[in-house]
């Protein structure tokens, strides 16, 4: 028997717990990629479901939630990199279907995941504009300094101040 772990008489208890554990192959990071794959797929839709539900606090279930989906498929890609890696060193063979599934899904789920943490947090907001019935109260844009001839140096000459002043004055 190839193996197999002699374990004392004295811990004859654990022995066949020690026998089972040897003798099972090493974890197929394949298949534990392509479950993690599953599991943020799972967190994406339960965060999707919650905040549908409107209860108020969209901000931290989505934060929270995808980025929970964002990490277990991270995770995921770095096992299938590692699968991959093991596959081509020919030191533990995989399905490539598997592989490439768990590989190109996670990172397809992490850029998602995370196109989805930004926006479940940024603020997207118009600038502050002054409206009336719709319509924007802002002066058409005015750029008083083209001319060379109103500036004194560094400084607006007084005449200068005066004719803007009244400029925006009329235009409001």
């Amino acid at each position: 028997m190839e193996n197999v772990i002699n374990v004392p008489a004295a811990t004859s208890g654990v022995a066949p717990l020690a026998q089972e554990l040897s003798t099972r192959p090493p974890p197929n990071k394949a298949r534990r990629s392509a479950r993690l794959l599953l599991a943020s797929l799972l967190a994406f839709g339960l965060t999707c479901g919650l905040i549908a539900l409107r209860t108020g606090a969209e901000r931290p279930i989505g934060a929270s939630g995808f980025g929970l989906a964002t990490l277990l498929a991270l995770v995921g890609t770095g096992y299938a990199l590692a699968a991959l890696i093991a596959h081509l060193a020919n030191v533990r063979p995989v399905s490539l279907g598997l592989l490439f599934f768990g590989l190109f899904g996670n990172a397809l789920m992490t850029c998602i995941g995370a196109l989805s943490v930004l926006l479940s947090v940024a603020d997207f907001r118009r600038g502050r504009q002054i409206r009336r019935f719709g319509r924007v109260l802002l002066p058409p844009r005015m750029i008083p300094f083209q001319n060379a001839s109103v500036r004194c140096g560094t400084q607006v000459c007084s005449w200068a101040k005066d004719r803007i002043q009244a400029d925006i004055k009329k235009a409001w």
